[in-house]
């Protein structure tokens, strides 16, 4: 059986195909989840055999997939979690270029 995983407030939902990941393949689907929420890069390893290959798949189709439901959600968090000041400075709509 599959797991489902939330991640950032629960708008991320990571569909996992086994029961449960191991501790650090949650870890690894965290830290990308973070690093593609914060536009950023990451320098993600783990041990052979550890379902990296899955792990990255799984995350960033889950971020896609919510990213793409409201881009502008991922901008107004903190990386804490915390919702960002009122008088944030970032556009709560998006804006053309």
């Amino acid at each position: 059986s599959k797991s489902i995983m939330k991640f950032e407030n629960g708008l991320v939902n990571v569909h996992f195909p086994f029961e449960k990941p191991y501790q650090c393949q949650e870890n690894y689907m965290k830290a990308m989840i973070r690093a593609l929420k914060n536009k950023d890069n990451a320098l993600l390893e783990s041990p052979t055999g550890t379902g990296k290959t899955l792990c990255l798949l799984s995350a960033a189709a889950a971020f896609l997939d919510a990213y793409s439901k409201n881009p502008t959600y991922f901008d107004k968090f903190e990386d804490d979690g915390k919702i960002l000041a009122a008088n944030s400075s970032l556009p709560t709509t998006p804006t053309g270029s």
